[in-house]
């Protein structure tokens, strides 16, 4: 995972085994976390200059790659006005990005794909590696959100049918409104991934519902999404 030259994307990848790893917001409260990440970004902006390209995972890299998980998500969370939507959906590619490593993926230049050894959990014992993914699947799992539940979704498809169900179990015949999300969302990128095999690492931008909605790849779902936002509604209003 190459960062720009003279940057750094080492927090980044320890945050993909280690995703409670502390390091940039060590010692700071929430507002601190906002001012030191504002801070970081200026000064990077500042030495990258305004020629580079921003479409690249190298530029995604240089202004990550030293935030731990926590900077991130305060990052991406922000409704302070502190950082752009550019800015906030960096956090959010990034934290997406982590996700797909986690699962054994890839994201970067296409010129390094084919020499690509398995970084975090992909490199460990495949019991520790897919220990530590339910773990943190169950922690995502707390978070209903269409950006953690896309994650969890992704981790998914980049598994694999099988080897999911072996990781995560099998929820294709729950009646939880909150599995039944979960399945439409691996079965509608399954789909979109015979078409675009790197699906699963394009999904920066989609936050909200709305957003998903908003996506090609997955209208045909949106009447069957519909439904099951209703059901989660009807089933939250029963648990309260």
């Amino acid at each position: 995972m190459p960062a720009l030259e003279g940057f750094s994307s080492h927090e980044f990848a320890m945050g993909i085994s280690d995703p409670t790893r502390v390091s940039s917001s060590a010692g700071l409260n929430d507002a601190e976390v906002l001012k030191d990440v504002r801070a970081r970004f200026d000064d990077k902006t500042a030495r990258i200059g305004a020629d580079v390209n921003k479409n690249t995972s190298e530029y995604v890299y240089a202004m990550i790659g030293d935030l731990d998980t926590r900077s991130m998500a305060l990052v991406a969370a922000d409704t302070s006005g502190t950082f752009s939507d550019e800015e906030k959906n960096l956090a959010v590619m990034a934290t997406q990005w982590q996700d797909h490593f986690r699962a054994g993926g890839y994201v970067g230049s296409p010129e390094l794909h084919n020499t690509y050894i398995g970084m975090g959990l992909s490199a460990v014992r495949p019991e520790d590696r897919a220990e530590v993914m339910r773990v943190y699947d169950g922690e995502a799992a707390k978070d209903t959100s269409v950006r953690s539940q896309l994650g969890r979704a992704s981790a998914r498809v980049t598994l694999g049918e099988e080897q999911s169900k072996s990781v995560f179990g099998d929820i294709s015949a729950s009646t939880n409104p909150d599995d039944k999300m979960l399945s439409l969302l691996v079965e509608a990128m399954t789909k979109a991934k015979e078409t675009d095999p790197q699906i699963t690492s394009k999904l920066h931008g989609i936050n909200t519902a709305d957003d998903l909605k908003k996506a090609e790849w997955f209208k045909p779902y949106v009447e069957r999404f519909n439904q099951l936002l209703d059901e989660q509604a009807a089933n939250s209003v029963k648990a309260a």
